[in-house]
């Protein structure tokens, strides 16, 4: 009879601790930060990827793509960084990232030398956020950069034979020299004619305290070199900076961009204009402003 009893009050018992280690504790749900394979390395802020070819050394080569939150739950308070042959050159502070929220970055990028350059986009490289996975967080891709010969500016004759025309340098040095020398009269269709390849470019939408680039293709269709060419940038105008091109060979394009933060929500109007202090001779003056309306939204 007790052995029975015994049996009986411990089925029961025995039951209870089966139950108890079936249960397990459900996973915990995470974020999951993951950068595209999809990055773009090009002297556009908006091109295709192309080959970094016909650089000159300073200009500037813009690193684009996206970041993403694969996760359950939001990503906060983390860094998206870019390195080049293994150092760090420049990162973004993040703040949040939504779960299968998408946020672009761009980062701009000096080479200085030709040849092969590694570039290296990681998300989130001091491991501040607790996430899933963890191996799809960085992407670097190989590139190679090639930088034009400089030529240095020749003796242009005027068109009568009669006199030689002395292009201006940019240096203080020769400065001096430049007075000394015999100013002709030059004829309208000699001189520099500025204007824009194409319209204004800005990327990534504008949104409230987030950081896009504003830019315009300035080409010179004179005949001419133009010399200390700058370019402004005046938004719902008020003047927010000045860029110099420095000089802009006949037939050329060079590129001017600016950073800009909106503060505020609304429409901004974006205001390019070359050469605002009429530095430049040209055939032309009326073309040397272009503008653009862009709608700021809030973050």
């Amino acid at each position: 009879m007790t052995n029975n009893r015994t049996n009986h009050y411990l089925k029961p018992l025995g039951a209870i601790l089966v139950a108890i280690g079936l249960t397990t504790t459900p996973v915990q749900a995470l974020p999951d930060l993951s950068v595209h394979l999809s990055m773009k390395v090009d002297p556009e802020p908006l091109g295709k990827g192309g080959a970094l070819q016909f650089l000159n050394k300073g200009d500037r080569v813009y690193v684009s793509g996206k970041v993403q939150n694969l996760g359950e739950d939001p990503a906060n308070d983390f860094k998206i960084t870019m390195s080049v042959n293994g150092k760090v050159k420049s990162f973004i502070d993040v703040r949040r990232l939504r779960s299968n929220e998408t946020r672009p970055y761009l980062f701009i990028w000096k080479p200085v030398v030709s040849g092969t350059s590694a570039i290296r986009i990681t998300v989130d490289p001091q491991n501040t956020v607790k996430e899933n996975g963890g191996n799809n967080n960085s992407f670097s891709r190989t590139v190679n950069v090639d930088f034009v010969r400089e030529v240095k500016p020749k003796r242009i004759k005027s068109t009568d034979d009669t006199t030689t025309q002395w292009p201006r340098r940019d240096t203080e040095v020769n400065s001096a020299v430049e007075e000394k020398q015999p100013q002709p009269a030059i004829h309208k269709e000699e001189i520099a004619e500025l204007n824009y390849k194409k319209g204004i470019s800005v990327w990534p939408k504008p949104r409230v305290n987030q950081l896009s680039t504003i830019s315009a293709l300035v080409i010179n269709s004179g005949v001419r070199n133009a010399y200390g060419v700058k370019v402004e940038l005046r938004i719902d105008g008020v003047s927010i900076g000045m860029r110099d091109l420095g000089t802009l060979p006949s037939g050329k394009i060079k590129k001017a961009f600016f950073s800009w933060r909106p503060k505020e929500q609304g429409t901004a109007k974006i205001e390019l204009i070359i050469d605002p202090v009429n530095e430049v001779q040209e055939t032309a003056e009326q073309n040397n402003t272009t503008q653009q309306f862009v709608k700021v939204s809030r973050r």
